[in-house]
């Protein structure tokens, strides 16, 4: 349900969208246009965003000292789209 249904877009650009997203809902005019895509932006954007990876759980096995790291480190996370969709939900 929950697996995404369109082709890659790099993260830095997808970072960028959430925030975008997040910015319009706080002017209450562009929240009122973006009510209708809600649910959308939820169950095809943000839910699988936050969704732990492959990748992550891999990381986490192999080494869970370098997976905390990474959580933690500012440079590391500027730029994660899964942050921001924390952020914007």
């Amino acid at each position: 349900m929950f697996k995404r249904k369109t082709h890659f877009v790099g993260s830095k650009t997808l970072n960028f969208v959430v925030k975008l997203v997040s910015s319009a809902t706080k002017v209450e005019r562009t929240m009122a246009k973006m009510v209708p895509f809600i649910e959308n932006i939820l169950y095809e954007t943000a839910i699988p965003l936050m969704m732990v990876s492959n990748r992550d759980q891999q990381l986490f096995h192999e080494d869970p000292i370098e997976y905390i790291r990474k959580q933690q480190d500012i440079m590391e996370t500027i730029y994660m789209p899964k942050v921001t969709t924390c952020e914007l939900l």
